[in-house]
């Protein structure tokens, strides 16, 4: 039987992806950059916090839990972290971008630590948060997984700039190694948070016309919620530009306290707008293959092949250079993007935890 999938989460996905490929641009104004990393990286744990309410994952057995968390989320991590080590040590022995040796160690370090090389940091802390979160919520009630969480956020609140500031992250080999690693631990304890938040709030995404959280789309507009989505934008926007720039890689939230309701209101604000907004057939189909967009876009070349293509075409344009640029380089992304969603979908699954569909693998022994 085929999984039905929910519209609007996959819209939220789509736009928190894009939001993450623009903000990788370098081009977006610094405010805009500001607002956007204040909730884009937050957006998708609270995403995965509501989908396994709805799910049911808490329900499944331990070992099951952890075995279905590491085939989708850290053979993925794997898998990419191996294709980015050759990609550097391609460029290393082509003597290109720059790449050292030195380089290629600390990126070898950081993908056995943990820590993440480049993007696929968010992997190991959706990992730590959703294992940590389910197993929690299988020893304890509601009332105490909700108490444990908030006291988590206050723990974290003290411990991450305390980490920041003390921890002598490159005094010797051992010291970061474990630095890295505890980097990735904190991450996924913030995570945590999110995911919790999304979580427990499904319930309130509960659609009462259509008696189920899984529909194709809403054919009516709620107006409440439309009111609601705007005043959690604005809190957002409000939050995010005094809280500054934020970034949950780098372990920089600044002000506790205004970095969760920036985060938090600004994943409310989206998944309230994708509720109530025209089914895009395009968003949906980025939000659900955005887990190849976040390890492709970056350091796979995608980015930095579609600014080259724009800057090439740019020559020729005599008139509104800078939107044409834009344009371009949005273009461009968008379908070396949709290039590489069809070839790991196709021929590389087990990039993303899969098998190889039984279609494929006949096509292949007809043809061999």
């Amino acid at each position: 039987m085929k999984k039905e999938r929910i519209d609007y989460l996959d819209m939220a996905k789509g736009i928190g992806i894009i939001m993450v490929v623009a903000g990788h641009s370098t081009f977006l104004q610094e405010d805009i950059l500001t607002w956007i990393s204040s909730f884009h990286m937050p957006l998708f744990f609270v995403l995965a916090g509501i989908l396994l309410q709805i799910k049911g994952e808490e329900n499944k057995k331990i070992s099951v839990i952890i075995k279905n968390k590491l085939r989708s989320i850290m053979v993925p991590y794997v898998g990419f972290s191996l294709i980015y080590l050759l990609i550097d040590a391609a460029y290393l022995i082509l003597k290109q971008d720059n790449i050292t040796v030195v380089d290629l160690q600390r990126s070898g370090i950081e993908a056995i630590t943990l820590y993440g090389m480049s993007v696929l940091w968010f992997l190991p802390a959706l990992f730590f948060s959703e294992t940590g979160f389910l197993l929690l919520r299988k020893k304890t009630n509601t009332k105490w997984t909700i108490f444990i969480t908030v006291i988590l956020a206050v723990i974290t609140s003290f411990i991450v700039p305390l980490f920041k500031e003390y921890y002598p992250m490159f005094l010797s080999m051992p010291v970061l190694w474990v630095g890295y690693f505890l980097t990735s631990l904190l991450r996924g304890m913030v995570g945590i948070i999110f995911l919790s938040a999304g979580y427990f709030c499904t319930r309130l995404l509960y659609d009462k016309a259509v008696g189920t959280h899984i529909y194709i789309g809403r054919k009516s507009v709620n107006l409440k919620e439309i009111g609601l989505g705007i005043l959690f934008l604005l809190l957002s926007i409000a939050g995010g530009m005094v809280n500054k720039r934020v970034d949950l890689h780098t372990l920089v939230i600044n002000q506790p306290f205004l970095y969760y309701i920036a985060a938090l209101s600004g994943a409310a604000w989206v998944i309230l707008f994708c509720r109530n907004v025209p089914s895009l057939k395009m968003i949906r189909y980025f939000g659900k293959n955005s887990l190849i967009i976040m390890a492709t876009h970056l350091d796979c070349q995608i980015m930095i092949a579609a600014i080259h293509f724009s800057y090439f075409v740019n020559q020729y344009i005599t008139r509104a250079k800078q939107y044409v640029f834009y344009l371009t380089l949005a273009v461009a992304v968008l379908v070396l993007e949709v290039i590489a969603i069809y070839i790991i979908n196709r021929f590389f699954p087990f990039l993303l935890g899969k098998k190889y569909t039984r279609n494929l693998y006949v096509k292949y022994r007809k043809k061999n």
